[in-house]
Parts: structure tokens; C-alpha cells; sequence
């Protein structure tokens, strides 16, 4: 009996200095590929799925091996999906640990200040190959709690930023991500300026985009803001010329007298006050602009051709400038 139990002994030993033997030398294997590669995990997918692409991606050796050492770690049941980069040298055991818990790699995208849907949703199927028109449909009001004075679409409310998304983002996910930064920088004393000139928000960031349609440097904001809150209290038409390049299909063009009269509810030239809504999404600058405008008499400006603008308080002060700079 005792000989039994030391035979019994001896093999239990035996199998445990194997199990351990074979648990470092399979964690311990690598590949042998001196490069990084790129791995595309879609939601749903099995480590059999992974294991194969980095097979033929020449990462691992053998598959086997590789899911012989997934069951040694007990991570079978626990795998990201996402997009990510692997070094071809990496062991088994920090490629299994980084699919795990490691970051993915995220892709950068940059949204200027002043675009419109259209404009963001090329912008997406370029970056992420999501169909612009799938994109688009995504950006009902009616999706996102900000569906205030009967807005249509989150136009006004995608702020303009760099943003950094896995390769398969949702359209979804990146517009709620860019609402929330909107939020984020969107301050309550901003609300409460915009509030103070009079403005509800809505009506605020729709002059916002207005004074972005305008401007190419940030410094001229608080002053073409001041010029249409001028011109908004003494009950002039606006006449600003993006709300006619946003009633135009396609690029900004130069603009004729046919096409000042278009009829539109966003043509400032014959309706006056502010348009049914914002025409592109305002930056932070711009925004600010509206809450605290410059204080100012102006009433008129006009480009002077190097980005900047002149500015007037008198019509005529103003055609004397327009032929200066546009001879």
C-alpha cells in the first residue's frame, strides 16, 4: 500500500512538472515577425478567429498552441473587440493579456469649426468608411435629447474639435460624443450670457453659426457678433451672406443679386431676424461671441480681402469701403 501511494505520488508530481513545463514554454513562444500588425476584432468573434488572423499574419507559430495557451490563462470567455496593434515579437502570454486589457488602437479625426452635416458626414466615410448617408440619418434631433423650438437635426450642436474613435465606431457613438463635448464646453456662464443679450440658447448658437460663417480669425467674432446684435435691436435685416451659401447646394460660391433673392426662410436679405436655425456647427470662439459680444456702433463690414474685415457704423461709410476693397 505505501509503494502504491508513493507510485500515485511520484505521477501526480510528474504530471504537475509537466502542466508547468508545458504552461511556461507555450505562454513563453513568439512569434517571429520583426514588424507591428494591425488586428481587426469585430464584435462577436471567438479566439479561434483571432488566433487564424494572426497566424497568416505570421504572429503566432502555430494555432494550437496559441489557444492552448488562451485555456492555460482562462481567458476564453474574455475578449475585446476593437482594432488593435501587435508587436510580431510579443509572447503569447502579453499578446493573450493585451487583447484583454490593453488599449485599442483609436483613429484621430478632425471636425473644423464652421462645417456642415454634409461636410461632417464625408469627413466620416472617409475616416471610417461609414456611408455619409448612413451618417446623416443618424443626426435627427429626435435621437438626442436636444430637441428644443422644433429643431430637425443636431446641426449647431456637433462641436467642432479633434476626436479619436475606434475603426468601427458606430455613426451614433460619434455624434453623442460630440454633443457631449458640445456640453462640456458650453459653460453655464456662456448659457447665461447668451441669455443676457436677449437670445434663447437655440437662437444663440444659430447666430453663433452665423458669426462662424463669417469670420477666418477668432479675434473678429465679438465684433461681427456685435454688428448683427446691432443691427437684431434696431430691426434691420441681417443680410448675411452664409445663410445664402447654406441655401445653395454644394461649395461656397460668389454670390449675385439672383441669388439674394431665393425665397427662403434663410435668406437674411428678406426676412429679417434670425434664420429657423443654425447652418453649420460654431466653435468655441464663436459661440463666446454671441454670449459677449463686443460693445460697438457698428453696424456694416466688409472683407478686405486679406481675412479680415472693415467695419462701419454708417451705410455710406460702408459703400466707401466696399469699393475700396473690392476694386
Amino acid at each position: 500500500m505505501r509503494r502504491l501511494w508513493k507510485n500515485i505520488l511520484i505521477l501526480l508530481a510528474t504530471v504537475v512538472i509537466l502542466f508547468c513545463v508545458s504552461f511556461v514554454f507555450v505562454l513563453a513562444e513568439k512569434g517571429k515577425l520583426d514588424d507591428r500588425v494591425e488586428l481587426d476584432i469585430p464584435p462577436g468573434s471567438a479566439w479561434n478567429f483571432v488566433a487564424s488572423q494572426l497566424n497568416e499574419k505570421r504572429v503566432i507559430q502555430s494555432k494550437k498552441s496559441f489557444l492552448f495557451a488562451v485555456h492555460l490563462l482562462g481567458a476564453q470567455n474574455n475578449l475585446r473587440s476593437g482594432t488593435f496593434e501587435i508587436d510580431g515579437t510579443w509572447r503569447y502570454y502579453s499578446i493573450i493579456k493585451y487583447l484583454q486589457n490593453g488599449e485599442e488602437k483609436l483613429i484621430d479625426v478632425t471636425i473644423p469649426e464652421g462645417w456642415n452635416l454634409e461636410q461632417i458626414a464625408d469627413k466620416i466615410e472617409a475616416t471610417f468608411g461609414i456611408e455619409s448617408a448612413e451618417f446623416l440619418e443618424k443626426t435627427s434631433a429626435e435621437l438626442f435629447d436636444i430637441n428644443t423650438e422644433g429643431q430637425k437635426t443636431v446641426i449647431g450642436f456637433l462641436f467642432p474639435d479633434t476626436y479619436a474613435f475606434s475603426k468601427n465606431v458606430s455613426p451614433e457613438k460619434i455624434v453623442r460624443t460630440m454633443i457631449k463635448r458640445f456640453d462640456e464646453q458650453i459653460t453655464p456662464k456662456i448659457r447665461e450670457g447668451i441669455a443676457k443679450q436677449g437670445f434663447s440658447f437655440y437662437e444663440g448658437i444659430t447666430l453663433a453659426s452665423i458669426v462662424q460663417g463669417e469670420v477666418i480669425f477668432d479675434e473678429e467674432c465679438r465684433a461681427i457678433s456685435s454688428v448683427y446684435q446691432n443691427r437684431i435691436k434696431k430691426g434691420m435685416k441681417l443680410q448675411a451672406d452664409p445663410t445664402i451659401q447654406y441655401i445653395l447646394p454644394g461649395p461656397p460660391r460668389r454670390l449675385y443679386n439672383k441669388h439674394l433673392e431665393i425665397e427662403s426662410p434663410y435668406n437674411t436679405y428678406k426676412y429679417s431676424g434670425l434664420p429657423p436655425g443654425p447652418i453649420n456647427n460654431p466653435g468655441l470662439e464663436a459661440i463666446r461671441a454671441v454670449a459677449f459680444p463686443d460693445t460697438t456702433e457698428y453696424l456694416y463690414f466688409v472683407a478686405k480681402g486679406d481675412g479680415y474685415h472693415q467695419f462701419n457704423k454708417t451705410f455710406r461709410a460702408h459703400n466707401r469701403a466696399k469699393r475700396k476693397f473690392r476694386k
